[in-house]
């Protein structure tokens, strides 16, 4: 059995699961970036049908779930391999809420906060997202439709929970981890988070200029812009694997 010399974390944006990246892991393997590498996910659960709210393990023979408290004991078991985070969307906000050391994270499409809180602030007017939410408690099916369609990537869903998926639209008018970013990342410590920002300027959801504003005081990150749609790594992952390759090679 080859020894773990690293654990990558995936954590999926509002509207997915963990498989939207199953297409990102295959190229990552066939580039050979994934080389002993634990590869987990966070999964909310939004659709049932697929997965139940938990922690997926990624083995050869796919995904596996387990309880969350399933990753108190991985971190015990790689405490001395370094930790690496991957967020897309919400989930990058979701990763910088989890109590772990990270040692590099990766934001793809990634926020500290998507609402534009304060006059001149960049981000998504709180009257867009109100509407968002006024029109998914009556009818959230079609604000998923649309909300995908902008994403120009179509997730397979049958069945939906709702709770969760209000929930987190919900806090997505409030979420700011902006203030407390520098201590997230360790930024006074002696071996602060690395961090890579990527974000596009055909991003329909994340505003490039909010994906961009949100990292700017991280001590040690790299900004990358891709020519992508917000959801583009779901089906086009290759724009994404040259520039994370060096992230997953590095530690």
């Amino acid at each position: 059995m080859k020894q773990t010399e690293q654990v990558l974390v995936l954590a999926h944006g509002w509207g997915y699961n963990h498989q939207f990246f199953n297409p990102l892991l295959q190229a990552l393997q066939n580039r050979g970036g994934l080389a002993n590498t634990q590869v987990l996910a966070l999964e909310c659960g939004y659709f049932p049908d697929q997965a139940k709210p938990g922690l997926m393990i990624h083995t050869p023979e796919g995904w596996q779930h387990h309880p969350m408290e399933t990753l108190h004991n991985l971190v015990l078991a790689h405490a001395s391999v370094p930790w690496i985070g991957m967020g897309h969307s919400l989930g990058m906000a979701r990763l910088l809420s989890t109590a772990l050391r990270w040692s590099c994270l990766l934001s793809i499409h990634g926020f500290t906060r998507l609402a534009a809180l304060t006059t001149g602030q960049a981000g998504v007017a709180p009257r867009v997202l109100a509407r968002m939410v006024s029109k998914a408690r009556s009818n959230l099916p079609q604000v998923l439709e649309e909300f995908h369609r902008a994403c120009g990537h179509q997730p397979n869903w049958t069945t939906l929970n709702e709770a969760a998926l209000l929930a987190d639209l919900v806090w997505l008018q409030t979420l700011d981890l902006q203030g407390s970013l520098p201590d997230r990342l360790g930024t006074h410590s002696a071996h602060p988070t690395t961090l890579l920002a990527i974000y596009s300027p055909r991003d329909a959801i994340v505003p490039a200029t909010l994906s961009q504003t949100c990292f700017l005081d991280a001590p040690k990150c790299t900004h990358l812009t891709v020519d992508a749609s917000h959801g583009e790594m779901g089906v086009n992952p290759s724009r994404y694997t040259e520039a994370l390759l060096p992230h997953l090679r590095s530690h």
